[in-house]
């Protein structure tokens, strides 16, 4: 997860907006918030596994054959 985090800001340094850059009352930043529950909402779609070891976010196979423009 952190190194997805990481590879994001990288990309996105020039485009995020100063609001989400903002940190949230609860304490982390508001993007990376929002990237965790994303990650969170394409679990039940069958698009990320559910069973990754914790922290550790991985591509199910349907998300792959999405990725590839083909979703089974």
């Amino acid at each position: 997860m952190q190194s997805v985090l990481e590879r994001m800001e990288e990309k996105l340094q020039y485009t995020l907006p100063d609001f989400d850059r903002e940190s949230l009352p609860s304490g982390p930043i508001r993007w990376k918030t929002n990237v965790q529950w994303c990650r969170h909402k394409l679990v039940p779609e069958g698009l990320m596994k559910s069973d990754s070891p914790w922290g550790l976010w991985e591509i199910s196979e349907e998300g792959l054959q999405a990725l590839k423009g083909g979703r089974r």
